[in-house]
C-alpha cells in the first residue's frame, strides 16, 4: 500500500522497516518487507520447469507493482502459482515478482513495447491509476455468481465508468488506534466505540474533542501536558495525536470529509473542509505541538516514524494494514471510531486487488486463473495480505486470526463499521498527470511536517495554482 515516495517518505520506510516485528500471516501487508535478497532469484523462478511449460498457455502474472512483497507472501504467491500448473495441464503460470520500484519500470517498458503481461497484483488502488485505460472489463469474463459474493463495498472500488477493473482482496478501512496505557495514566476516558456516540462527557467525538484530549496527553521531559504554562514544546516525550504514515495530501485531509480534487468544471478545487484539515494538522504541529512534525517522527525515542508503536503517541489514525507493523507491544491497544469534522464522518479505505491487463494476449485463461485465486486460492491470499474479506462470508475467519494475535479484547467490530463511513468520492481516484500530482501533494505534505513559518493560506493558494498548471498540461500532452 505504499506509494512511489519522494526521499523523505523514502527514508521513513527504511528506518522502519527494523522496527516492525513480524505479524501473523493473516495479518502481514507489503509495509514489512524484511529481506534484502527476497527477490534475487525471482525472474528465473518464473521460467523453472520450463521444458513442461512449453506445450501449454502461457500467462504471465506481475507482483510488486505499488507493495514491496514480505518474504512469506512471496511465498504464498509461489506456492499458488505452483499449485494452479499441478492442478490443470492446459495453462502455465509464470509469476514474476519485483520491488516495487522496479515493477513500475518493469510494467513502463512493456507498456513501450506493446508487450504486456497477463495478470497484475496484488496492487493497491492508486497504483492503478499509474495505468489509466488500461484494465479490461471483468465483468463478462467472471461467472456473476462469483462476483456476488463481494460486498457492495468492495465491488464499488474498482467499477470505472461502469466497467470492472478490478476485483478485491480486501479491504483496509481507517479509524483511531489509541494506547490504553497513557489514557489510563492520564486519568480519561477512552475514545468512542460506536458511530453517532459522544465522547465520555457527553459531547461530540470530532476533532476538537481530538484535539483537547491530545492537549492533555502531550507530555514534555517534566510530564507537563501542552495545557500547562510551563510545558516544554520543544522536548516533548509523549504527543496526543498523529496521523500514522501520511503520504499525501489527499491521504491526510480525508478524515475531514470525501470531496474529489477536481470540480464539475474540471478545474481544481481544495475543499473548504480539506483545507480546514491541512490548517488542523499544521496547527497540531507547530503551534498546539500535540502532533510530531517530520524530525520527531523520524526519532529514536518514536521508533524511527514507527510512531504509535513506540508506546508514546496516544491516539493514532491509520487503516487496518497499520497492525502489519504493530506486533508485540509492551503496552494493550485498542480501536476507536472515526472522529466527524461539521458532523460528517469519514474513513480512509484502501484496498488489495489484481486487475488484468486489457491486451493481454490470453484474458479468458487469465480470468479463469484469477477465478480460481479468489475462490480455491482465497484463503492464501487473507493470510498473506490481511484485512477485511471483500468476501463477507470470510470475515468471521480474519477476526478470529487479529484475536489470536491481540488477546487483550480489541473491540473489531469498529473496523467493520468503519466500511459504513468510507469515502466517496475516493481519496485514490484517478487525476490527469496521476504521477506529477502524487509527487506535488508528497512534496506539499513535506512541507507542512518540516516548516514552522509558512504562511499557511498563500501556501494552500500556491499548491492550489501547483495542481492546477499540473493537470493543464496534461492537455497538452
Amino acid at each position: 500500500m505504499m506509494k512511489t515516495r519522494h526521499f523523505f517518505v523514502a527514508i521513513l520506510f527504511l528506518l522502519l522497516l527494523p522496527a516492525c516485528q513480524e505479524a501473523p500471516s493473516s495479518l502481514e501487508n507489503s509495509a514489512t518487507s524484511t529481506h534484502t535478497n527476497l527477490y534475487a532469484t525471482t525472474v528465473a523462478n518464473a521460467t523453472r520447469q520450463a521444458s513442461d511449460a512449453d506445450s501449454r498457455i502461457q500467462i504471465e502474472w506481475v507482483v510488486g507493482l505499488g507493495n514491496d512483497l514480505t518474504e512469506r507472501q512471496e511465498t504464498r504467491l509461489n506456492q499458488l502459482a505452483d499449485r494452479y500448473n499441478t492442478f490443470q495441464n492446459d495453462v502455465w503460470v509464470q509469476l514474476i515478482v519485483l520491488p516495487e520500484d522496479e515493477a513500475l519500470v518493469h510494467l513502463k517498458t512493456a507498456q513501450m513495447q506493446d508487450s504486456f503481461p497477463d495478470l497484475i497484483g496484488p496492487l493497491r488502488l492508486d497504483a492503478a491509476n499509474y495505468f489509466y485505460g488500461e484494465w479490461l472489463d471483468l465483468r463478462p469474463l467472471l461467472p456473476s455468481a462469483h462476483l456476488q459474493t463481494y460486498s457492495e463495498h468492495s465491488l464499488g472500488l474498482y467499477e470505472i465508468n461502469g466497467r470492472l477493473e478490478g476485483v478485491p482482496i480486501n479491504l483496509y478501512p481507517s479509524f483511531i488506534f489509541y494506547n490504553r496505557k497513557l489514557f489510563d495514566k492520564a486519568g480519561l476516558a477512552y475514545p468512542p466505540q460506536q458511530y453517532g456516540e459522544p465522547y465520555a462527557d457527553g459531547e461530540p467525538w470530532d476533532f476538537n474533542k481530538v484535539r483537547e484530549l491530545a492537549i492533555l496527553l502531550t507530555l514534555d521531559r517534566e510530564g507537563d501536558p501542552a495545557s500547562a504554562p510551563d510545558f516544554n514544546p520543544q522536548d516533548v516525550r509523549q504527543f496526543g495525536y498523529i496521523n500514522q504514515w501520511n503520504e499525501v495530501t489527499r491521504e491526510g485531509v480525508v478524515p475531514f470529509g470525501a470531496y474529489s480534487l477536481i470540480n464539475e468544471a474540471g478545474q481544481i478545487e481544495l475543499s473548504e473542509a480539506w483545507q480546514e484539515g491541512i490548517r488542523w494538522t499544521y496547527e497540531a504541529m507547530w503551534i498546539d505541538r500535540i502532533y510530531p512534525h517530520q524530525a520527531d517522527q523520524f526519532s529514536d525515542l518514536f521508533s524511527n516514524a514507527n510512531t504509535f508503536r513506540s508506546g508514546h503517541v496516544a491516539m493514532a489514525h491509520a487503516p487496518q494494514w497499520f497492525t502489519c507493523c504493530m506486533g508485540e507491544t509492551d503496552f494493550e491497544w485498542d480501536i476507536a471510531v472515526m472522529p466527524s469534522y461539521e458532523g460528517q464522518v469519514t474513513s480512509k479505505l484502501h484496498s488489495d486487488g489484481f486487475r488484468i491487463f486489457s491486451e493481454s494476449d490470453e484474458p479468458i485463461a487469465t480470468a479463469e486463473f484469477l477465478h480460481w485465486l479468489m475462490t480455491t486460492g482465497y484463503q492464501d491470499l487473507l493470510f498473506a495480505y490481511g484485512g477485511v474479506p471483500a468476501q463477507p462470508e470470510r470475515i468471521t475467519f480474519m477476526v478470529e486470526e487479529l484475536d489470536d494475535f491481540y488477546p487483550y479484547d480489541v473491540n473489531w467490530q469498529v473496523m467493520l463499521d468503519s466500511l459504513d463511513h468510507a469515502d466517496a468520492p475516493h481519496h485514490q481516484a484517478y487525476i490527469p498527470n496521476f504521477e506529477q500530482v502524487q509527487l506535488a501533494e508528497q512534496l506539499f505534505w513535506s512541507l507542512l511536517e518540516t516548516d514552522p513559518a509558512l504562511q499557511l493560506d498563500d501556501e494552500i493558494n500556491s499548491f492550489e495554482n501547483h495542481l492546477q498548471h499540473i493537470i493543464d498540461s496534461s492537455d497538452l500532452d
